[in-house]
């Protein structure tokens, strides 16, 4: 069926990223799991490659229909043919060599002024350090919440207490933050048990301090 010829095809594609040599295959890879698309300086330099050479790889790799891109300028960007690479090569790649790719591009996207938070938060989480997504969800959050995007902001809030450390105070007043952006949103209900969760972490939390007086 359907399933079968897409499994297939994606095998097809995995036998034609091992063909390429390793410089290219690692430009196919970093853009998969960037899941976006990357400008192409930031990606040679994410890879140590220097720029002509990755420009040349990159039109060979548009030849055999693995990556997309436009212009060859250093801010042009750089993507993936088409959803089914990724997944190919999503399917093939390691956990350790996946987290490597996210750690590298979080550390890329960190030294930029302009990097969005919820980008950094993904490459973060992926590359295992969840004290860094924490922090930048958080951010984030808020900056939906700034900018009046209410279902963001929402999702990025549960996600922030998804990520919550067990030593961290935080949640009472992200579950606040979680239960406005709700209302804002026309989600009462949602909001009303967001409230409650955080009335009940808050009388928690007062319940231990007088035991520890």
């Amino acid at each position: 069926g359907g399933e079968a010829g897409a499994l297939h095809l994606e095998d097809v594609l995995w036998s034609r990223i091992l063909q390429l040599d390793e410089a290219s295959r690692e430009i196919v890879e970093l853009v998969a799991v960037a899941s976006a698309p990357l400008e192409k300086g930031m990606a040679a330099t994410t890879l140590r490659q220097r720029f002509a050479d990755f420009v040349r790889r990159v039109g060979h790799l548009r030849l055999v229909k693995l990556v997309q891109t436009r212009g060859v300028r250093k801010g042009d960007r750089i993507e993936l043919f088409h959803d089914r690479v990724r997944r190919a090569v999503l399917a093939h790649l390691g956990p350790a060599k996946r987290r490597n790719y996210h750690e590298r591009l979080a550390l890329a996207f960190e030294g930029r002024p302009n990097a969005a938070p919820e980008m950094l938060a993904i490459h973060w989480g992926g590359a295992g350090d969840g004290q860094r997504a924490f922090h930048y969800t958080k951010v984030a959050a808020l900056e939906a919440d700034r900018v009046l995007a209410f279902d963001r902001a929402a999702r990025l809030h549960r996600r922030s207490l998804d990520l919550l450390p067990a030593d961290s105070r935080e949640g009472t007043a992200i579950r606040a933050r979680l239960g406005d952006a709700l209302v804002n949103a026309g989600r009462g209900s949602e909001a009303a048990n967001a409230y409650l969760a955080a009335a009940q972490e808050a009388s928690e939390c007062v319940v231990e301090l007088y035991a520890k007086a």
